[in-house]
C-alpha cells in the first residue's frame, strides 16, 4: 500500500470550502456483491410450504453466482441477467431460513456478479409474505438500530408472532454488541448489552415476545482499520398490524435495516393507495434528546425510543437529529379492503437517486400494484416512468414545500424511473386478498454525518464519469463535526492520512472504477473507543469518448456526406477529416466533401468534457472507391411474423445515390429506390434484406450491401392444457399438475384457487399441491416467456373438485368371541396417499336413555378396526358410534352414525312360547336388507331360524331344552354388503312334569348336564 504526503493547494482553498453538496456517485442499492439472510416465517401447515425467492435485475447483461459457502454439499446457483428481464431464483427454506432465537447459524447467502445488479428477496407462503430490498456489501454499516413490530392479539395467543432481527456477517471475526430494547428470548434482558462473534456467512437471529424496535446493534472491532460492517434485517414472524379485532390479516414482516450514518432529518410518508384505515408509521431516534415534529406536532425521543402513529394523509417528519422512519401496511381486517401487513423502510429527503430499474414480482394473488414517487418539485418535470412523462401526476406535499409526490398504478414486471433533475425516492407495493408485499425500489445510502466533495483543479464539482486519469483531483471532507483523523483510501492502493478537514489531492494513473473510502474518527479510530464514520463513493476514472456514425464506403468526389456523433453528452467535439474537406458543422454532426480514390481517408473526432478532460481521437475509416461496399441495412432483426408488416429499414443517405432493395421471404411495401424502405415479412423462419447502391454521378460507381438476417418468430399457440393426477382429488392428498403449452413458453405462474400460488416455474416441471378443504377450486395457469416476440402469455382456467376423504363407517357389530365388546370397522383414509390426520371415534348410549357423545379413541390413518372393550354390559343398552377427522377447515369430515342392535327376549307366563325384539340397525345408506334370527339351545350350535324384515320374532317352546339363546344378524342392503350382529339374548323355560312323555328323555338330559 502506497502512503503519500498530503498536498494542499492553497490557491483553491477559498473556493473548495464553499462546496457542500454531493455530486459523485453516492452509495446505492446496486452492486456486485451482496450478503443476506432470511428470517423465520411461521410454517403454519407443512402442506403450505415456505418459498424463499431472489429477484435480480440489471441494466447490462451480466452473470453471477448465489452461494451458501458454509452449507456442506451446497451447489452454487449460476445465473445470467439480461436488461429488461428479471432473473428469479429459489433457495430451499429448510436450508436458508433462520429459526429460533439466540443461535449462530451457517445460513448466510452470498451473491456475486460481474456487473452491477439490484437484488430483492422474498420470503413467502400462502397468506404470509414480504419482500426486502437487499443492500450491496459496500453500502453496509457497523452501527444499526432495529425496526420491527409486535402487538398482542395474534393467533394462538401470540405463540407464532415474535418480533425478530437477523444479523449477517460479511467478514470473519466480527464482534457485535447487541442491546435489546425489550426482554429477548434466550435470557437477554432489556437494556443489557451482550456480545456475539460471527464469521463470514454466519447469521444470528434474535426474537422477542414484544417489540424489538430500538434494539442497538454495533460492531466493536475493526477490520483493516474500519469498524466491521455487517447486515441487519428486522420484522416479525407472523403478525397483525393495527390492533384490529378481526382474527385474520396476519403476515410476515421482512426489511433490511439502513446503517445509522445514512439516517436523515427530513422524511415524507405517503399513505398506501386504496387503504381506508391509514398506515402505521414508526419514527426511531438514535440520539438522546431528539426533537421530532410530525406534521408540526412535536415529540422528544430518547436514544432507541420510537413514536408510533396512524397516518391517513401525506405526512412530513422533521427532526433536529438523525431518525429512522418505517411505514407499515395494516391488516386487511382493519378497514375491510384488499391487502395485508408489510413494512417499508422510508428514505430521507436527503437521499435521492436519479435512475432505478426495479422488479415488481408477478404473483397470481396480487391484484393491485402501486408505485409512490417523492421528488423535489423542481425536478418533477424531468421524471419519467417506463419512458412516460408523469409530471402531471404530482401534487405538492402540504407540510414540506418544495417537495411533491405521486402514486401511480403499475403492474408486475420490470419498471424504470428516471430523473433529469435532483432525483427521487420511490416505493413499490402490491395487494391481494390477505396478501401483500412492499419495499423501496432503490435507495441512496450516502453517509449523512461525514461526506466529501470531488473537485477539479479549476474548482468545479466533478460528476462520477468526469474523473480524468493522469489529472490531479481534489477531495474535500464535509461534516458538521471536526474529527481528529481522516484516512483516505482511493481504491487504487493509495492511502493518505490527514489531521484536519483540508482538501487532499490524488491522481489516478489508469482508467477504471474505484471505491473511495474516507474514515473520519476521534481518538485512535478504534470501534467502541470514540467516534468513527465512514463515507464511501464509487467513481469512474474515464476519458471522454464518442462513436462516429455514417457511410464508410463512398464514391470518389461525393459531396455533402453527413457524419454524426450520438449521445455526445455535452462534450466539445474537435473534428478532423483526411481525404476530403469539411463542408459544414452542425452541432454533433459535420458534412464532408470527399475527394479522389483513397484507402487512407477517415473522419476523426476528439471529445472534451466541460472540465477540460480530453479523450483519445476516435477514428472512423472511410473507403473512397468506385466499388461500393455498404454496410447491412439498419432495422429490427427479430420480429413476430404475425405483426411484421411495414417494418422500417434504412441505410446512410449519400447524395446522388439510388437504392435497389431486395428481400427474401418478404416484399417491399414502400420506399424502393430510397435510402429508407418498409418491408412486409411473410413466413416464420429467416428473412434476408440487402440493397444495391447506384450513383447517378458516376455510372461505374456501385455495389451491393451486406445482408441483414431477420429472425421471424411464429405466433405461439394460445392453447394450454392442465394435466392433473389423480383425476379425483381428495383433501390432504397430493395432487400433481403439469402444463401442456407451446414450447415457446418457458415459465408458468400457478394459482391453485385457495390462495396458494407458485411463480416463475418451468413449464416442464410438475408441481404438487395439497388442498386442506373440500370444495370446487379454480386452478389458473399463465404460461409466458419475456423473450417471446409475439404474444407474451397464454392463460387457462380449470375447475377441480376436491372431495372429502372417503371416510366411511362400515359397521358396528357385537363381537362373536368376546363378551360386552363391540367391534367398529371403517375404511377410506388409508387409501388417500399422504393423509396424515388422526381420526376421532365417538360413542354414546342410545337406549334405554340417550347420553352425550364422548371421545372414545384417537386413531391413526393406518387403522380400520377398533374393539370397544369399555362396555360394562351390552344386554341392556344399544350404542351409537361416529367417526370424524379434522382437515383444518370450518367443517370437519364425519361419517354417518351407526347404532348397534340391542336384542331382548321374553317368555309367556305358561312357558309355552316366547318372543324377541330389537331396534333397527342404523347407519347404512340403503338400510337393512333383512334380519336373520339365529338360535342356540342349551349351549349348542346356533342355527338359523328365520329371515325377517320386521323388528321382532315369535317362537314356540318345543320342550327340547332349558335355555334358548338368540342372536340377530342384520344384512346391508346393497353398498358394502356388511353384516352386524346383535348382542346375545337368552330366555329360560320350565318344562312340564310329565315324565312319561316319549319325545323328551329328561333323565338322559339330566345325565348330560351333570
Amino acid at each position: 500500500m502506497n502512503r503519500a504526503r498530503i498536498i494542499i493547494c492553497l490557491i483553491l482553498l477559498s473556493g473548495l470550502l464553499n462546496h457542500r453538496h454531493l455530486v459523485a456517485q453516492a452509495l446505492s442499492t446496486e452492486g456486485k456483491e451482496f450478503w443476506l439472510g432470511y428470517m423465520d416465517n411461521w410454517l403454519q401447515d407443512p402442506n403450505n410450504p415456505i418459498r424463499l425467492e431472489l429477484y435480480i435485475s440489471a441494466d447490462d447483461t451480466t452473470s453471477g453466482i448465489v452461494d451458501m459457502p458454509l452449507i456442506s454439499g451446497w451447489q452454487p446457483l449460476q445465473f445470467t441477467v439480461i436488461p429488461g428481464v428479471t432473473t428469479s431464483l429459489s433457495v430451499p427454506a429448510n436450508v436458508a431460513m433462520a429459526f429460533g432465537s439466540g443461535l449462530v447459524q451457517n445460513k448466510g447467502i452470498h451473491i456475486t456478479t460481474d456487473k452491477n445488479v439490484s437484488v430483492y428477496a422474498m420470503n413467502k407462503r400462502q397468506y404470509s409474505a414480504d419482500m426486502a430490498l437487499i443492500l450491496p456489501v459496500y453500502s453496509l454499516g457497523s452501527d444499526y438500530f432495529a425496526m420491527s413490530h409486535w402487538e398482542s392479539g395474534n393467533r394462538d395467543n401470540n405463540s407464532h408472532s415474535d418480533s425478530e432481527l437477523l444479523i449477517v456477517a460479511v467478514s470473519d471475526g466480527t464482534e457485535i454488541e447487541i442491546t435489546p430494547s425489550v426482554n429477548a428470548i434466550g435470557a437477554h434482558p432489556a437494556g443489557t448489552p451482550f456480545l456475539v462473534t460471527l464469521n463470514q456467512g454466519q447469521v444470528y437471529q434474535l426474537q422477542a415476545g414484544s417489540d424489538l424496535t430500538g434494539t442497538h446493534i454495533r460492531s466493536v472491532n475493526t477490520v483493516e482499520g474500519t469498524c466491521s460492517n455487517f447486515a441487519v434485517f428486522g420484522g416479525n414472524r407472523y403478525t397483525k398490524v393495527g390492533q384490529c379485532e378481526h382474527p385474520d390479516g396476519h403476515d410476515h414482516l421482512f426489511a433490511q435495516m439502513y446503517p445509522v450514518d445514512t439516517w436523515g432529518k427530513e422524511y415524507i410518508t405517503v399513505p398506501f393507495a386504496s387503504r381506508l384505515g391509514g398506515d402505521l408509521v414508526k419514527v426511531l431516534a438514535a440520539e438522546e434528546g431528539t426533537n421530532v415534529t410530525v406534521n408540526n406536532v412535536a415529540y422528544e425521543l430518547a436514544r432507541g425510543e420510537f413514536k408510533s402513529f396512524i397516518q391517513r394523509e401525506v405526512t412530513s417528519v422533521k427532526s433536529d437529529k438523525p431518525v429512522s422512519v418505517a411505514q407499515f401496511s395494516l391488516s386487511q381486517g382493519c378497514d375491510g379492503t384488499t391487502g395485508d401487513p408489510f413494512v417499508v423502510m422510508i428514505s430521507p429527503n436527503e437521499q435521492l437517486v436519479k435512475k432505478i430499474t426495479f422488479n415488481a414480482p408477478s404473483i397470481a394473488t396480487i391484484s393491485k400494484y402501486e408505485v409512490t414517487i417523492i421528488s423535489p418539485s423542481s425536478s418533477t418535470a424531468s421524471l419519467t416512468f417506463d419512458n412516460n412523462d408523469i409530471s402531471s401526476r404530482f401534487a405538492e406535499v402540504p407540510q414540506s414545500p418544495g417537495y411533491s409526490f405521486a402514486t401511480l398504478q403499475s403492474s408486475g414486471g420490470n419498471h424504470t424511473i428516471r430523473s433529469g433533475g435532483d432525483g427521487f425516492i420511490a416505493y413499490v407495493y402490491g395487494y391481494g386478498n390477505n396478501e401483500s408485499f412492499g419495499y423501496p425500489t432503490g435507495a441512496a445510502l450516502g453517509n449523512l454525518k461525514v461526506d466529501f466533495n470531488i473537485i477539479s483543479t479549476t474548482g468545479q464539482l466533478l460528476a462520477k464519469d468526469s474523473l480524468c486519469p493522469t489529472t490531479s483531483i481534489y477531495f474535500e471532507p464535509v461534516s458538521e463535526f471536526e474529527f481528529d483523523h481522516y484516512v483516505w483510501d482511493f481504491g487504487d492502493g493509495t492511502t493518505l492520512i490527514s489531521d484536519d478537514k483540508q482538501a487532499v489531492t490524488h491522481e489516478y494513473a489508469d482508467t477504471g472504477e474505484y471505491l473511495i473510502r474516507l474514515i473520519a474518527s476521534t481518538g485512535l479510530g478504534e470501534c467502541g473507543n470514540g467516534n468513527q464514520e465512514t463515507s464511501i463513493k464509487l467513481v469512474n476514472a474515464i476519458y471522454p469518448s464518442v462513436e462516429v456514425l455514417g457511410p464508410r464506403s463512398v464514391c470518389p468526389n461525393t459531396h455533402n456526406v453527413v457524419y454524426k456523433v450520438e449521445n455526445a453528452g455535452g462534450y466539445d467535439l474537435t473534428w478532423k477529416v483526411e481525404g476530403g474537406t469539411v463542408n459544414s458543422f452542425n452541432g454533433d454532426s459535420i458534412s464532408v466533401n470527399w475527394g479522389q480514390t483513397s484507402n487512407a481517408a477517415f473522419v476523426g473526432v476528439v471529445a472534451t468534457n466541460r472540465f477540460g478532460c480530453a479523450g483519445a481521437q476516435s477514428v472512423f475509416a472511410i473507403k473512397i472507391n468506385i466499388q461500393l461496399e455498404p454496410e447491412a441495412p439498419f432495422g429490427p432483426d427479430s420480429l413476430c411474423v404475425s405483426s411484421a408488416r411495414a417494418i422500417p429499414y434504412s441505410t446512410y443517405f449519400t447524395e446522388g445515390s439510388t437504392y435497389n432493395w431486395q428481400v427474401s421471404n418478404g416484399s417491399i411495401a414502400s420506399g424502393q429506390g430510397k435510402h429508407q424502405v418498409n418491408i412486409d415479412w411473410l413466413e416464420p423462419g429467416s428473412g434476408w434484406l440487402w440493397f444495391e447502391q447506384l450513383t447517378s454521378t458516376d455510372t461505374l460507381c456501385a455495389g451491393f450491401s451486406d445482408s441483414l438476417q431477420v429472425y421471424l418468430q411464429r405466433e405461439p399457440s394460445g392453447k394450454v392444457i392442465i394435466d392433473q393426477k389423480p383425476e379425483r382429488a381428495y383433501v390432504l392428498q397430493e395432487t400433481v399438475f403439469q402444463l401442456q403449452a407451446d414450447p415457446l413458453f418457458t415459465l408458468v405462474n400457478w394459482d391453485f384457487g385457495d390462495g396458494t400460488t407458485l411463480d416463475s416455474i418451468s413449464v416442464n416441471d410438475k408441481v404438487t399441491h395439497t388442498y386442506t378443504c373440500q370444495g370446487v377450486y379454480d386452478v389458473a395457469a399463465v404460461a409466458y416467456d419475456s423473450t417471446i416476440l409475439c404474444n407474451t402469455e397464454a392463460r387457462v382456467l380449470n375447475q377441480i373438485t376436491v372431495l372429502a376423504p372417503p371416510l366411511e363407517l362400515l359397521r358396528v357389530t357385537h363381537s362373536e368371541e368376546v363378551g360386552n365388546t363391540i367391534q367398529i370397522d371403517w375404511t377410506g383414509l388409508a387409501a388417500v396417499e399422504g393423509y396424515d390426520k388422526p381420526q376421532f371415534l365417538y360413542r354414546r348410549t342410545n337406549s334405554p336413555v340417550a347420553s352425550a357423545w364422548r371421545l372414545l379413541a384417537t386413531l391413526t390413518d393406518g387403522e380400520s378396526e377398533y374393539l370397544d372393550r369399555s362396555l360394562l354390559e351390552t344386554k341392556n343398552n344399544s350404542y351409537a358410534y361416529g367417526l370424524e377427522t379434522n382437515t383444518n377447515c370450518e367443517e370437519g369430515i364425519a361419517t354417518s352414525v351407526h347404532e348397534s342392535i340391542l336384542l331382548t327376549g321374553s317368555v309367556s307366563d305358561d312357558h309355552t312360547s316366547g318372543s324377541i325384539m330389537w331396534n333397527d340397525y342404523a347407519g347404512w345408506q340403503h338400510g337393512v336388507k333383512h334380519y336373520e334370527v339365529w338360535r342356540q339351545i342349551d349351549g349348542g350350535e346356533f342355527q338359523l331360524q328365520e329371515t325377517v324384515t320386521e323388528n321382532g320374532f315369535d317362537f314356540s317352546y318345543q320342550e327340547d331344552g332349558f335355555t334358548y339363546c338368540f342372536r340377530v344378524k342384520a344384512l346391508e342392503h346393497d353398498g358394502n354388503n356388511q353384516l352386524s350382529l346383535s348382542n346375545e339374548a337368552c330366555v329360560n323355560f320350565e318344562p312340564a312334569v310329565f315324565a312319561y312323555k316319549p319325545e323328551f328323555d329328561f333323565k338322559k338330559r339330566l345325565i348330560g348336564l351333570f
